[in-house]
């Protein structure tokens, strides 16, 4: 477990410093995190920063009990299992017997006895900090930590409390000054910087959010250190799709992807976005986000919706309350149904509607937005079954848009053809490219290469590698996200299962009362027509949508009250099925009749042939690796740990890349392609985007389905192993899979 320390210029130990509690610090530091207070002993300051983050902790209890590995705000470092702290001097503070913490879990009152040795290493520099109006100092730093829960949406602030020393630090004015060079240090670590190159056992001094200098630090010193313990400390990820624009607004965190190491999201995909929208078209974008995404409508409440209308009043909402960095792209559909209302699922353009459509996106990018998405995919309707209204715009009008883009010199185009889910025609490859080349931007879509067809993940690969090398000799950069983690959704036989959609008998059986349902599934009639369904899902576009239903050979049980857990251990309902004599889709009605509905199914797809597709798939330049998707289709699972998959698999396990190379791919290049060119990689004068991980342990662990979204609503949350700490602009904002509660994110430009 990794070690965090604070520098002897920190500050006063105090009793609750040696149990973990959020300490109390007495220091001459920039206190513009804190409410400042005057006063005698045992006056203090309360922080007033709201996250919902644990406590972090350090060394062990009295009783023997191990606490958590925590960011220690103290003047060295814990001796883990002694009680004591050791200075950075080599002296020792042993504190007071700690009196029982309050009912409500923060720290006990009471004056608390300072070490005097530190007083005269510090001196009175760094105790006046307790008085109001010195914090001019820059050189001197201090920010909070926060209470609350691992994984958290909200919690209550911690109380931060000044220990009480302040009138005999004032006293003590021949006291030096003690220096601090840096506000963290990450130390003994191996550097992959995100280019590319050899690792490096190196230090990384970070000042004001950015790194001020790659090197051996012996001799400097910071407010806080990490001391890596030989792991990787590599950039932050990159993730370039999710749908986390309405959930930002109330989880800062982007939860779970923070745990994973990715410090930046780009929301806004698929042609859809937060913002723009008016007041009375907000139940409108909720239902797309429901019906597209599967976001529930009740914890789409939680969005602050009266906080903007404009996507420049969007992105200004956010500042400073953001725990991950983010950017956004300014959706289509939102586009249209501000300019033409109700008409916008109904009719194309007229030319002044186009020309009022291209104002909103110079607008929108003018206050920040990462570029346009569009979609006329076939598989996105709005709640009441209609096509989004991105799917009725007339080419001439996204070109005119993608133009408006290309005009400003950055950013990207996210695009998804009408062809994407049944196999691209030539018609859209040209189109594409025609794309690309009116904005001169990347024009990033989805569908090549294992996610072309469910049946064949290869067949269309080769041709996904012409179309691609065209575009490239035409000057149309064209990519391709690919999702390199294998599709796993939950799959259950009542109304919380979407998969379906395309197999309207199966659909229509999981709208109905379970005793309905029961005298449904024993009608031969229904039988006769519900048994081959599934296989022959809609694959016409004007019938509905296409969204691909689960494969039987791909199905797999989970739970069932009727069967033992070693009767279908390792056998999909195909191999079920087969060894029973009947048709894949009788035997998953007849366990559901068993089961009284309740069996639980998993759709997964880590087949050999899957793995051969996406392994050769992701070697290709124009292919993106990586898309969590996270935000969106929670109820069903949480995609958030598809990077520590990438990490732990295709790096590790199957040595696709070097762990150099591995690293680059989900950094420093999503980075580029979206125009974020001082995030991605680890360079002097570049923002201090940090996780520190164990490549021979990361990877995925277990989900877990809470109820923690406003309103109550459930998700799956997706938790990994060996990700020690992911750092946002020079700030931790997790720590050994806790919270930290400090908001460093901002909203990232392209430039």
């Amino acid at each position: 477990m990794a070690r965090y320390r604070r520098s002897a210029a920190g500050a006063c130990l105090s009793r609750e410093a040696a149990r973990g509690a959020a300490l109390p610090v007495c220091t001459r530091l920039h206190l513009r995190d804190a409410h400042r207070a005057t006063g005698r002993s045992g006056d203090g300051a309360q922080s007033a920063i709201s996250g919902g983050a644990d406590r972090l902790h350090a060394g062990r209890d009295r009783s023997g009990g191990k606490l958590p590995t925590r960011l220690c705000r103290g003047a060295g470092v814990f001796a883990a299992g002694s009680g004591r702290v050791r200075a950075e001097s080599g002296g020792f503070h042993r504190p007071r017997h700690r009196r029982p913490d309050r009912p409500d879990g923060g720290a006990t009152e009471g004056r608390l006895r300072p070490d005097r040795r530190l007083h005269r290493r510090a001196g009175t520099a760094l105790a006046r900090a307790a008085q109001p109006g010195l914090n001019n100092l820059s050189k001197y730093r201090r920010v909070l930590d926060t209470g609350g829960g691992i994984g958290a949406i909200g919690g209550q602030p911690a109380q931060v409390r000044l220990c009480g020393c302040e009138d005999r630090c004032r006293r003590r004015r021949h006291a030096r000054r003690v220096r601090v060079d840096f506000d963290l240090i990450v130390r003994n670590g191996y550097v992959v910087d995100g280019t590319g190159l050899p690792r490096r056992r190196v230090d990384i001094g970070i000042r004001d959010g950015r790194i001020a200098k790659i090197g051996r630090l012996a001799d400097e010193k910071a407010t806080d250190e990490i001391d890596a313990q030989g792991r990787i400390v590599a950039p932050g990820i990159v993730d370039a799709h999710t749908h986390y624009d309405p959930q930002i607004t109330f989880d800062p965190y982007a939860t779970m992807s923070c745990f994973h190491g990715v410090t930046t999201v780009l929301g806004g995909n698929c042609g859809f976005s937060v913002a723009p929208v008016r007041r009375e078209d907000q139940p409108f974008m909720t239902g797309v986000f429901a019906s597209v995404e599967d976001m529930d409508p009740i914890a789409l409440s939680g969005v602050a919706w009266d906080d903007f209308e404009t996507f420049d009043e969007f992105l200004r909402s956010l500042k400073d309350k953001l725990g991950v960095n983010f950017a956004c792209y300014v959706g289509h559909s939102n586009i249209r149904r501000w300019v033409m209302g109700d008409a916008a699922i109904e009719r194309a353009a007229t030319a002044g509607e186009i020309t009022e459509m291209r104002r909103i996106v110079a607008e929108a990018m003018a206050a920040g937005a990462a570029g346009l998405s569009s979609s006329a995919a076939p598989t996105h309707n709005d709640i009441h079954g209609r096509p989004v209204p991105s799917r009725l715009a007339a080419r001439e009008e996204l070109l005119a848009l993608v133009e408006e883009v290309g005009a400003y010199g950055s950013g990207s185009i996210c695009f998804l053809p009408a062809t994407v889910i049944s196999g691209f025609t030539q018609e859209d490859l040209d189109y594409l490219i025609e794309i690309g080349k009116r904005c001169g931007l990347p024009v990033v879509i989805q569908g090549l290469g294992g996610r072309g067809k469910v049946d064949a993940p290869t067949a269309t690969w080769d041709q996904a590698v012409e179309f691609l090398d065209k575009a490239t000799r035409e000057g149309a950069p064209i990519y391709s996200l690919l999702i390199a983690r294998p599709f796993d959704r939950a799959v259950a036989f009542d109304e919380s299962n979407k998969l379906w959609a395309a197999v309207p008998s199966w659909q229509r059986m999981t709208l109905l009362p379970v005793e309905d349902r029961a005298a449904l599934l024993r009608d031969p009639a229904a039988r006769d027509e519900m048994r081959f369904a599934v296989e022959n899902y809609n694959r016409d576009p004007a019938r509905g949508t296409t969204l691909p239903a689960p494969q039987w050979d791909s199905v797999w049980i989970d739970t069932s009250p009727s069967m033992a857990a070693a009767d279908f251990d390792g056998l999909s309902v195909a191999d079920l099925a087969k060894a029973k004599g009947v048709a894949p889709g009788d035997y998953a009605l007849d366990l559901a009749l068993a089961d009284n509905f309740e069996t639980k199914m998993r759709w997964r797809t880590e087949t050999p042939e899957w793995a051969s597709a996406v392994g050769k798939a992701q070697l290709d330049p124009r292919m993106i690796i990586g898309t969590s998707d996270g935000g969106a289709h929670l109820a069903k699972d949480d995609q958030s740990d598809w990077s520590s998959y990438f990490l732990g698999s295709w790096v590790r396990d199957r040595k696709v890349w070097s762990l150099e190379e591995g690293i680059r791919q989900i950094t420093q290049v999503p980075a580029a392609l979206l125009g974020f060119h001082d995030r991605g990689t680890l360079k002097v004068g570049g923002w201090a985007d940090i996780m520190i991980f164990d490549p021979e342990t990361i990877g995925p662990w277990r989900k877990e389905f809470v109820r923690d979204l406003p309103g109550g609503v459930g998700r799956y949350k997706a938790f990994g192993r060996g990700v020690h700490a992911t750092i946002v602009n020079g700030q931790p904002i997790v720590i050994e899979g806790e919270l930290t509660g400090r908001l460093p994110g901002v909203v990232v430009r392209p430039h």
